[in-house]
């Protein structure tokens, strides 16, 4: 998934499981030095190490939950636009995590004649976060553009087939570090239904 920058908790799993094995084969066989121990305290290194990998896999699957609650939550955003007949593109998702007021740029090939729907969202109901378009010169480049807690979305209209930018940025979180996600829509201009405000922020 492109601009994906999380751990694939499946891959961290296997090298944790890697781990695992080898340190149980290795206190069973009484190899205690081949692990960094002393054969007498095999048992205690064994916990101490059980210990150490279970809290990396513990770790892993929280940051994948976190990730999966940002698509879940531009999922829930874009929904409202696909029922207004916009194809939504699954195959091209965006993820990560940003700092308050850090910004990250997707660039993105729009086509001529297309009407796109960018929408955003946050892993956190109590963040902050804003979407906006640019075209390859750098300028404003959307239509129309919505932010409300942890959602955003921004329209473009493209007429010109030409690769464009898509901004995310989180504007306040509780947290250090903010989980989202960008999914985006489209359909030929001139064949969507307008949707009134309320109706784009799910109310």
């Amino acid at each position: 998934m492109p601009g994906r920058d999380y751990i694939d908790p499946r891959k961290g799993g296997q090298v944790m499981l890697a781990a695992l094995s080898r340190c149980i084969n290795g206190y069973r066989s009484r190899k205690g030095m081949r692990l960094g121990c002393r054969p007498f305290r095999g048992l205690q290194c064994f916990i101490g190490r059980l210990f150490v990998l279970l809290s990396f896999w513990a770790s892993l699957t929280s940051a994948h939950a976190t990730i999966d609650d940002a698509i879940r939550s531009a999922l829930q955003i874009i929904d409202s636009y696909a029922r207004e007949g916009y194809n939504v593109h699954l195959e091209d998702e965006w993820g990560g995590d940003l700092g308050v007021n850090e910004r990250k740029a997707i660039q993105l090939t729009l086509l001529k004649g297309t009407d796109y729907w960018f929408c955003l969202g946050a892993d956190l109901q109590n963040a902050r976060v804003a979407i906006h378009v640019y075209d390859p010169r750098g300028r404003l480049a959307e239509v129309h553009a919505w932010q409300h807690g942890s959602s955003a979305a921004a329209r473009a209209l493209s007429l010109v087939t030409a690769s464009y930018y898509i901004v995310v940025e989180v504007t306040d979180s509780p947290a250090e570090r903010t989980h989202w996600a960008m999914v985006y829509a489209s359909k030929p201009i001139g064949a969507a239904k307008p949707l009134s405000a309320r109706k784009l922020r799910g109310e």
